[in-house]
């Protein structure tokens, strides 16, 4: 089973770049928003789950979730650029 920051994936969107998470443990805000990010492409890049935002019912998460645009942001240097 797939995990982001060891959380189990509740659902990724179809090019894998958006994914919401479920924390067990979680005060509240249960189910996470994370956005695919990739560092330094040259060198074979580094791929990073960075958190977007978090909601108590999973169908607010996955409704917000499917308004996220599906790239992956890429970082090189200073500059950002979506692929």
């Amino acid at each position: 089973m797939k995990k982001i920051h060891g959380r189990p994936i509740y659902w990724m969107s179809p090019n894998e770049n958006v994914a919401v998470t479920y924390n067990v443990f979680g005060m509240g805000s249960k189910y996470s928003i994370y956005r695919k990010r990739i560092y330094d492409l040259d060198h074979g890049g580094t791929v990073y789950w960075e958190y977007v935002t978090s909601f108590t019912f999973v169908g607010e998460a996955i409704t917000y979730a499917k308004k996220i645009v599906d790239v992956a942001a890429i970082y090189q240097g200073e500059e950002c650029e979506n692929i």
